[in-house]
């Protein structure tokens, strides 16, 4: 929903943030693919090979950061990488990490990243009781 106000630089490194950090737990879901795959197509670009998810660990973060100079730009690549770490139903702790080096790198504080996290958590767990009490998930 964000993501749309990126522009297309911000755009590709996000795709490849979302690979980097699909893979920094050594298990990339399928959920994690449908969820890049789906950005991707959002984003009018290719989604990442599968090459690029084995090389996902050599990925130069500072420079993928960097394409991210407006702080709106920053706040919503942190969000939508919070969402993929949510996507599998498991924003387990190196997920967590890789989101505050990119974060961090990106010249956020501790107490953003926290509230950005907070944030997404509400949300997932808001559509997760509509969802309930409209009968379309048990």
């Amino acid at each position: 929903m964000f993501s749309e106000m990126l522009d297309e630089s911000e755009r590709e490194a996000l795709l490849d943030l979302f690979a980097y950090l699909s893979s920094v737990d050594g298990v990339v879901s399928p959920e994690e693919v449908a969820f890049i795959n789906e950005a991707a197509q959002r984003f009018g670009l290719d989604p990442p090979s599968e090459e690029a998810y084995r090389r996902a660990a050599g990925t130069d973060l500072g420079s993928l950061c960097a394409r991210f100079q407006r702080p709106k730009g920053r706040a919503i690549a942190l969000v939508e990488l919070i969402n993929i770490g949510f996507a599998d139903g498991r924003y387990d702790e190196s997920e967590r990490k890789g989101v505050r080096v990119i974060g961090q790198m990106m010249g956020m504080g501790e107490g953003s990243i926290a509230e950005l996290e907070d944030w997404v958590a509400a949300g997932i767990r808001w559509q997760e009781k509509g969802k309930r009490l409209m009968g379309l998930s048990p």
